[in-house]
């Protein structure tokens, strides 16, 4: 029997920052044992994130594309104006995360735990999520096109006015999920969908897609 709290996803909680986050040094290498820091305008481009742990830090106009780690956690963290293009990360953790106005296109975060954690209009494009579990994560105005949600746990995620052409939902959890003023043209894995929550506004798209899925030709009504 599934628990009742995972299908009523709640308001992911904000981040935990100290009033007064140090700026980062301008030798600082790497953002592993990074704590109470703001770090602007800092290149960490491919950087080796394994087992990193980052913590209570702010991350402005910061480029972390082609990053690779697995184990890496991200707790009570501000990203922002920030690149995430083509990282890796496996078996990682975000807890209390909130993301803005960011590039994460490509991003791959296989088997990882995202909890508490807000996406706020950024491309999350042809992200990959596969096999990881998501509790409390919200999604608003955001370019999700192609992302893959493959065997993703979605029963604590909110998609709100995102563009989710193309993306893959097969074998996801989704009791629970809601979606409301999303474009969900092409989406895969459809079936996955059953005890979602769907603002009325959106079914339209869904029954094109429903229909598609049966191999059910619509014919537009004769005049």
């Amino acid at each position: 029997m599934a628990n009742p709290r995972r299908e009523q996803p709640s308001e992911p909680a904000e981040p935990r920052l100290s009033a007064a986050l140090r700026p980062a040094d301008d030798d600082l290498e790497g953002l592993d044992g990074a704590f109470q820091l703001f770090v602007q305008g800092r290149d960490f481009s491919g950087a080796d994130l394994a087992e990193a742990e980052i913590e209570q830090c702010r991350l402005s106009k910061v480029s972390l594309s082609g990053a690779r780690g697995s184990g890496t956690t991200l707790v009570d963290c501000e990203i922002e104006q920030s690149d995430l293009a083509n990282a890796v990360f496996e078996g990682g953790g975000l807890r209390r995360v909130k993301v803005t106005d960011s590039r994460l296109t490509g991003l791959t975060f296989l088997d990882g735990m995202v909890r508490d954690v807000t996406f706020q209009a950024s491309k999350v494009d042809m992200v990959n999520f596969r096999s990881s579990t998501l509790l409390n994560v919200a999604f608003i105005g955001c370019d999700l096109t192609r992302a893959d949600f493959y065997g993703t746990d979605l029963r604590g995620a909110v998609f709100t006015d995102c563009v989710l052409i193309g993306a893959q939902f097969s074998q996801a959890k989704m009791a629970g999920t809601r979606l409301a003023g999303c474009d969900l043209s092409g989406i895969g894995g459809v079936a996955s969908l059953a005890g979602a929550t769907i603002r009325a506004d959106d079914v339209l798209a869904l029954t094109e897609l429903f229909a598609a899925e049966l191999g059910i030709r619509i014919e537009a009504p004769e005049r």
